[in-house]
This record gives structure tokens, sequence and C-alpha cells, in this order.
């Protein structure tokens, strides 16, 4: 392979200045092979990257973030603690921690361990506690992952440990759970004050408490467990209008109805004037359904939409000045340009007349709530309804009635 003569002179300059840097983070107490990596990418000539790439520790050319996370492989063995527990939930799962602790004192896989904890969070019904997160921090070992200087603090000290930390610290933000000091105590012990970790910790200690009551839309902490609060949490949501009632309805009242549920209904009084003004010869339409969130939770919904109002394109010259009107002598002014304000239901898209979640999102439910409208809409009743609705997000189809049918028919 021919090299160039500024090429030689460029790598006899790295290797020096490598050699020299050797003895530094010797002295200095830091990872060379770590450090190594850097060096080779920011100093070393591209045409010069074969020649010397055996010179080079192989396991520092690895060292990315994809590959700081265990295998599952490596994983199999530490999620044998948990899947042997047959009562879940957190007294056990705090349990298995203590365990740990006691058993392997030296710390040899602790890594996998919380990576292996992380994944059971859900399972064992604690995924929002912040002691468990605590607990899992504080399995790492204390004093010795501490950096010594400043290059040991730049340059991801620790790294495989300094990243599962931060994984840990993700979760925690995720789910919205906001670090106390007695969590920075245990980072600090571990990883001290100049780690990577400790200034996620201290994002997430003066943003999360900032941001945790920017929501407009505040929701209970935590959500009701009934179906029809969430209803009404998620129609109260959605209604800007503050005259909207949310009314309860039962289908077991109406004699014709085959779904026996729930609807919750929400209705403004404005939203009852603009059925009385709708035409009876055009429709409206019953839509849906639709996805709201509550946190982690979605709800769907349905509405009564009417096609959009058209109005007039009225386009004026400003410079035009062939006919002026002088108001000041008792002219009139022009009536043309006079458009009644729309209210905030009438969208671009079509007015909104009507929104209800139903406790099957049947077909039948809904023919249940129009007719639960027309006792306060009475104009209903003369104006056809259209029924467009999607098949459900969460319907399931069973492919043996299909094929049932089709036997039939044969």
């Amino acid at each position: 392979m021919f090299l160039s003569k500024d090429i030689i002179l460029q790598t006899s300059k790295f290797l020096s200045f490598r050699t020299s840097f050797k003895h530094v983070c010797y002295m200095q107490k830091c990872n060379y092979n770590r450090l190594n990596m850097i060096l080779y990418k920011l100093l070393l000539p591209p045409n010069c990257c074969k020649v010397l790439s055996c010179d080079f520790h192989t396991s520092a050319l690895k060292l990315v973030r994809k590959d700081l996370q265990p295998t599952a492989k490596e994983l199999q063995p530490r999620e044998n603690y948990f899947k042997q527990i047959e009562v879940k939930n957190k007294e056990s799962f705090l349990k298995i921690i203590d365990a740990y602790n006691t058993q392997d004192k030296i710390k040899r896989g602790h890594i996998e361990f919380i990576y292996a904890a992380l994944k059971y969070l859900e399972e064992f019904d604690v995924i929002d506690d912040p002691d468990v997160y605590k607990k899992l921090m504080d399995v790492f070992p204390k004093g010795k992952m501490i950096p010594q200087n400043l290059i040991q603090a730049e340059f991801f000290h620790f790294a495989r440990h300094q990243e599962c930390a931060l994984v840990l610290l993700d979760d925690m933000e995720y789910r919205g759970i906001c670090p106390d000091r007695e969590m920075g105590d245990i980072i600090m012990a571990a990883f001290g004050k100049s780690s990577h970790v400790f200034k996620k910790y201290a994002r997430m200690l003066y943003w999360m408490p900032k941001l945790k009551n920017i929501n407009p839309y505040p929701l209970p902490d935590p959500l009701p467990a009934d179906i029809r609060e969430l209803a009404r949490l998620a129609l109260k949501k959605m209604c800007v209008d503050k005259r909207t009632k949310i009314e309860e309805y039962d289908a077991a009242e109406l004699e014709d109805s085959k779904d026996k549920t729930w609807i919750m209904s929400a209705q403004s009084p404005v939203q009852q004037k603009l059925i009385d003004e709708h035409p009876e010869e055009k429709p409206v339409y019953v839509e849906g359904p639709f996805l709201v969130w509550l946190k982690r939770i979605s709800m769907t919904y349905f509405i009564l939409r009417a096609d959009p109002k058209k109005y007039p394109n009225i386009e004026i010259d400003d410079d035009d000045v062939s006919n002026l009107s002088l108001f000041m002598f008792g002219e009139p002014k022009p009536t043309y340009l006079t458009v009644k304000p729309s209210t905030v239901h009438e969208q671009e898209d079509g007015i909104i007349m009507g929104i209800c979640c139903t406790g099957t999102s049947s077909k039948d439910s809904l023919l249940s709530w129009i007719r639960f409208l027309r006792n306060v809409n009475p104009k209903l009743d003369s104006i056809p309804v259209l029924f467009t609705i999607r098949s459900s997000p969460g319907s399931v189809v069973a492919l043996n009635v299909g094929q049932k049918l089709n036997e039939d028919a044969d």
C-alpha cells in the first residue's frame, strides 16, 4: 500500500502524540483503551486506518451506545429472580432486590439485574412507584465509579453502568415520576457529582416540577377505575364550550334497544340551537369511532356532525375610488359585508352538534343516543340521520364465523 509523504508525517505525529497521551492517562488514572477510540477517529488520517488498525484495542472500537446494553442471553439468568415468584406485588419485588443484595455482595451482574427488573415493573404493578426506582438505583456499588479527574468525567467513566442508570432515569421521566433528594444522594454515592447520571438527575429535578402542571386539561391522579367516570372526563376534556352539559343515559330505558348499556352524552345550548336552525332537507351524520387519550388510557367517542356552512367569498378592491361612500353625510352603510359570527362548534370540516361515549360503541347504542337526543332536540325527528361508522379500533373479527357463513350459503 503506497502512502504519501504527508500521510507518513501525520501518522508519525499521531503515534508520538498517542505515546505521550498514554503516559498522561497513566498518571491521571484514566482508561487509555476507552480514549484510544476517540484519538483513532479524530487525529488519524483516513488512508492509514487499515495500516494501524491492528495496533488499537479491539474492544474500544465497539464502545458505542447500542452495545452498552446487555443481550437477551445475558438477561436470562437474572430474569429467573422474577419468574419464580407467584404473588407479584410491591412487597415481593422489594424482597427480590434485597435478596440479590445479600447474596451477591461483590455486585457481579448488577447491570443485567437492573435491566431485568425494569422489564418486570409492569407485571409486578410497581411501574409508577418511586420507591422501587430508588431501590434499583441503590443496587449500584458505591465509591469505585466516581470520576477522579476531568477526563474521566467527560469521557463516560464506567460507560455501561452510567448507561444503565440513564435508562432507569429515562423510565422515570417517561412515567412522570420526579426524583427527590434521596435519589440524588444515591446517585452521588454511586457515580459522583461530575457524572452524566447526576447531570440527568439535575435536569429532571429542574424541569419536571415546572412542567408538571402545564397541561391545560388536568386529570386526577390516579385516574378513576370506573369506565363511566373516564368517559365523563374525556368529554369534559374535549368540550370547549363551558355551558356544555354532560348527561348519562341508560339504554335499558328504551323498549326497542338491543344493547342495554350506558351512554354518556355532551351537548351545549348553542349546539341545540344549531340543530333547530339546521334545514330539514340536509342530513346530519353520526361519525366515529375516534380516539381520545387520558394519560395512557384511550377512550372511543362519536360525534353528531353536519356539513359546514358556505359563506360567500366577497372580494373588494381597496384601491377602487370610483364609488366612495360618504357615511358622514348620511349615506347608509353597506350591508353585504355583515356576516353572522360563527360559534366554536362551527369548524371548517363540519358543525359539531353533539359528542357521546357508549359502553359498547355499537350502532345500536348510537341509535339509542339519537333517540335520547330527540327529547331535547325535537327537530331531529324531521332531519335525516346517517350513520357513517367505521369498525371499532378494538374490535376482533372471528374468522371461523365467516367460514361457517360461506358453508351455509353453499
